[in-house]
């Protein structure tokens, strides 16, 4: 068991950047994909806040902010300033909310309760 235990914690202990660029790299592609897909592009809004969440939890609250950074500036690039607003407070906000949350031990439905509340902020 232990030698299993092992390589489990090997596997966890890549590079956070090497997590935040492939976070990055995701947000990126569905940023843009949500903005010029059209009506499909609604479809595509229910995962944004995906990379923001996945590097939180895998690499750390740092690496989601950068990841959020990073999203924010596409998203700034892509859309324009009210939109930038519109990703930071539907998705961006609450996704490091959850992360922080979940990660100080506070329960789902508190963790949730807590993301609504900020993104109704």
């Amino acid at each position: 068991m232990t030698n299993q235990a092992t390589q489990l914690n090997r596997g966890q202990s890549q590079s956070p950047w090497r997590i935040t660029a492939v976070s990055a790299a995701l947000s990126a592609i569905l940023l843009l994909t949500a903005a010029y897909a059209g009506p499909m592009g609604a479809f595509v809004h229910i995962f944004l806040a995906v990379p923001v969440a996945l590097a939180g939890f895998t690499a750390g609250t740092l690496p989601a902010m950068v990841v959020l950074l990073v999203s924010a500036a596409i998203q700034y690039a892509a859309a324009g300033s009210a939109s930038l607003i519109l990703y930071l407070t539907q998705f961006g906000i609450p996704g490091l909310v959850l992360v922080h949350a979940l990660r100080h031990g506070i329960g789902w439905p508190r963790a949730v309760a807590r993301v609504v509340v900020a993104g109704a902020m």
